[in-house]
């Protein structure tokens, strides 16, 4: 028998489940070198605290912010997305990566902006 341990007792077949307001967004047209960002806001509509565990992005270039304590059933939480169009000239797709205790383990986030030329 444990003694002075706290357990959190989830029925087998919980989830949390994320569910965003959007899941893309266009920035579209902006300069080299500026630097965008955007507010992905979501809910946990699912049966179970949600823990994010990491976001990733492909580039160096896109860098996202999560909330690092779990999000209760019924709460809501933001991912921010930071995008430096510094040398990305032309049409530019991202996606952001999310990884979280949710079924289906991914979640992805994708940004778009066309980068045209300083003038």
């Amino acid at each position: 028998m444990r003694k002075g341990g706290v357990s959190s007792i989830v029925p087998a077949g919980a989830f949390p489940k994320f569910t965003f307001n959007e899941e893309e967004h266009n920035f579209g047209d902006i300069r080299d070198g500026d630097i965008v960002s955007h507010v992905f806001r979501f809910t946990n509509t699912g049966d179970a605290p949600l823990i994010i565990s990491k976001a990733t992005a492909a580039c160096g270039c896109t860098v996202p912010q999560w909330p690092r304590q779990p999000i209760p059933v019924g709460g809501s939480g933001e991912i921010k997305v930071q995008f430096d169009s510094s040398n990305k000239p032309g049409m530019q797709n991202k996606v952001v990566t999310i990884t979280a205790n949710t079924e289906s383990k991914v979640k992805k986030l994708l940004i778009r902006a066309q980068v045209n030329p300083r003038s």
